[in-house]
């Protein structure tokens, strides 16, 4: 995250999600309530990367929350990245509407810490990538 926000990117909100969801989750492991909140943000840490990716490859994308809908935009060279993702889509996209509105409902742990885990790795893919790809870029340039 670089902290300036009228330069942040979809990744460094994605990342400030996934920093929530963790905060919330140590503080509040036993609140139920509280988890809901940070299965919350473990999805939207997981749309936000995924509209980060698409956004600097130029490719546009609807107003949406789920998760295979957006995987299915991204590049070939992406899909790699997300194949774990893809897996848990359906899991993950019920996090954000389940979480907002059905009174009474409870994610599971097993859930959270799949998402989670899932999260991070994700983080971590496109900051890989990314580096790559700007190396690349770098390359090219130099003519190398």
């Amino acid at each position: 995250m670089n902290g300036n926000i009228e330069s942040e990117t979809l990744l460094d909100i994605a990342k400030r999600n996934f920093e929530v969801a963790k905060s919330i989750y140590e503080k509040y492991s036993n609140d139920d309530g509280m988890l809901n909140i940070v299965a919350y943000h473990l999805q939207q840490c997981i749309e936000l990367g995924l509209k980060h990716v698409l956004e600097t490859h130029g490719v546009s994308y609807p107003g949406t929350h789920d998760i295979q809908q957006l995987i299915n935009l991204l590049p070939s060279d992406w899909l790699p990245v997300f194949d774990k993702i893809e897996e848990a889509a359906d899991t993950i996209s019920a996090m954000e509407a389940k979480t907002r509105y059905s009174k009474g409902y409870r994610t599971s742990s097993r859930n959270l810490t799949k998402v989670c885990n899932l999260a991070l790795l994700m983080v971590e893919e496109i900051e890989s990538m990314e580096a790559k790809e700007q190396e690349m870029i770098k390359r090219k340039l130099e003519g190398k």
